[in-house]
């Protein structure tokens, strides 16, 4: 047997290993299969990579991948160390050149996952983070077979490019074959939305009727001369065309804006274009800019500290914000974001390119933050510090520990120290304490008598005087907290429209209200509103910092579980 080098890529990380193949069992170009450590049947060997050895018959797999030094096997064999094999799960699917190169192009187990499907673009972005070939070949026999493989339905499934529209039909191929192959899986599209001024390739596109599809379009500026600077073709027109052409079939649009140099003064201008021309899209993300490929190349250019533009970010999204359009911030680090901003980060960079710095590593908000990209790892912000002010708070008896979405917002809440917190009803005191030892005034209210016992025992010297300890019927007994008295209203896992007229109504001006309803497990969900009531009832009066509800209960119900926190208007 000869030796040869043969790499493993799973992803971005490289391993350069010596493998041996098989002289008697060449490998076809080209072989993409799914992987497996079981020995299945012959009837379907065709479509496996079989990790190890079948003792009964090696014949008919797709290839084996083998650790061990002699081989009598009768398919295409490549051989490799065990470390190796334990990067490959079941269900992944590879593919394997002629040359023995290895490259995983799905992860089973990942949520992340994404279909390359060109390499081609009609753009060239200034600060494109994706590796362009215009000569490249055609990748949708590729992308088709890598659907036809998947064999457990991902919960979403990204299609990319360069530019996916320039395979014209194959496109709309791939889309028709997740909708057969995958009905239940959520297909994001990223493309530039060029193709979409062509209103016959819409129709063609939406004749597939895709029960869940995403397109996500970047608009870089609020002018054509700008947007098509940064893009490096003119396209403003042509795309802005292509976004009415899509609604006019319902179809779902997220909008793209990445934040550098060469945009960030004019982000609120382009944040009023937005609204005031596609109020209809789902979704506007901000996002850091990646710093790979063309972005490395042109850093001179596009590089500021993210820090350095949060004024204008601040204020870009509060816009769009205010009048209910739905705002996310991608790729951001909660420390260098003013906690304004805190609401609208999202964890948004795929697992297999995500990092930590070295100083992140004792910071308690890291299981929060989206970090880094791994080609960031040497330019970032200079504001990146770890959190490492608050305690961990134990379990209470009920096993129950302080909302994760809560503690987003504690520093926020606990400017409010004029004013007591009511948590209402505060149960075993998960959320009462955490706030007393911050030095809050805090009243705790329930009606068990039991909770409100322990509550009252775990007091430290030092919050003995900051809790106030209640048993109250929220339902029955009279309701006397006056209006404008209590500065922060926390209530979580209890929900009544009654009560929540109460709280409105007895927060300070500027005062907060977080609610966090039960999740309508079994028939809970009768007790939880309907979904919107809330948002409507609140916005009159309070400014929405974070709103988030989820349908439950039989379909029809029309039944939300959500999580919202607020400020009222208005300073006293």
């Amino acid at each position: 047997m000869d030796n040869k080098k043969v790499q493993l890529e799973r992803r971005n990380r490289r391993v350069m290993l010596q493998l041996k193949t098989n002289p008697q069992t060449p490998i076809p170009a080209n072989i993409v299969a799914r992987i497996t450590h079981k020995p299945v049947r012959i009837t379907k060997r065709r479509d496996y990579v079989l990790l190890g050895n079948d003792k009964n018959s090696g014949r008919g797999y797709a290839a084996i991948l083998s650790p061990e030094a002699e081989t009598n096997f009768k398919s295409p064999t490549v051989l490799c160390a065990n470390e190796q094999l334990e990067l490959l799960n079941d269900g992944d699917i590879v593919s394997i050149d002629k040359d023995g190169m290895v490259n995983v192009l799905y992860e089973n187990n990942s949520t992340h996952n994404t279909l390359l499907v060109t390499e081609r673009c009609n753009c060239s972005c200034i600060m494109c983070p994706q590796f362009i070939d215009n000569h490249g070949e055609d990748r949708t026999p590729l992308n088709l077979r890598i659907i036809s493989l998947i064999d457990r339905e991902p919960q979403s499934l990204g299609i990319t490019g360069g530019e996916p529209t320039l395979l014209d039909d194959g496109l709309i191929d791939i889309i028709r074959a997740c909708k057969e192959k995958l009905p239940r899986t959520k297909l994001m599209l990223l493309t530039n939305g060029i193709k979409f001024d062509d209103f016959e390739y819409v129709r063609k596109l939406m004749l597939v009727r895709h029960p869940d599809l995403t397109i996500d379009i970047p608009l870089y500026a609020d002018t054509d001369s700008e947007h098509n600077r940064i893009i490096g073709a003119k396209g403003f027109y042509r795309t802005i065309n292509g976004f009415h052409n899509l609604i006019r079939f319902n179809q779902r649009i997220g909008i793209r804006v990445v934040m550098h140099k060469l945009t960030y003064e004019r982000l609120p201008q382009l944040a009023e274009f937005l609204y005031h021309n596609f109020p209809f899209v789902f979704h506007v993300a901000f996002m850091q800019m990646e710093t790979i490929n063309l972005a490395r190349d042109n850093l001179d250019r596009l590089w500021i500290d993210p820090y350095d533009y949060n004024e204008q970010l601040e204020e870009a999204v509060f816009y769009l914000h205010r009048r209910g359009m739905n705002v996310s911030i991608y790729n951001a680090q909660l420390c260098v974001l003013p906690k304004t901003l805190w609401p609208f980060a999202r964890k948004s960079i795929s697992s297999w390119k995500n990092i930590y710095l070295h100083h992140c590593e004792p910071c308690n908000r890291k299981n929060e933050c989206a970090g880094l990209f791994e080609s960031s790892k040497d330019i970032y912000s200079s504001h990146i510090k770890p959190f490492t002010r608050y305690k961990a708070v134990p379990k209470t008896p009920s096993g129950s520990e302080p909302s994760k979405i809560l503690l987003r917002f504690i520093d926020d809440i606990a400017t409010i120290k004029p004013y007591p917190i009511l948590d209402a009803p505060c149960g075993f005191g998960r959320h009462s304490l955490l706030f007393a030892e911050k030095g809050c005034k805090v009243i705790s209210v329930d009606i068990n008598q039991k909770a409100l016992d322990y509550v009252y025992g775990q007091r430290s010297t030092h919050e003995s005087d900051n809790l106030i300890i209640r048993n109250l019927d929220l339902e029955q007994d009279r309701w006397d907290f006056e209006s404008g008295s209590v500065g922060a209203v926390i209530n979580v896992h209890y929900y009544s429209d009654k009560l929540l007229d109460h709280f409105m109504d007895c927060l300070t001006p500027g005062g907060f209200l977080y609610i966090e309803t039960p999740g309508g497990q079994g028939r809970n969900y009768i007790q939880l509103p309907v979904g919107g009531t809330v948002r409507t009832k609140l916005l009159p009066f309070f400014n929405i910092l974070y709103y988030e509800e989820k349908a439950v209960g039989p379909p029809g119900s029309a039944r939300v579980s959500l999580r919202v926190f607020a400020q009222k208007h208005g300073f006293s």
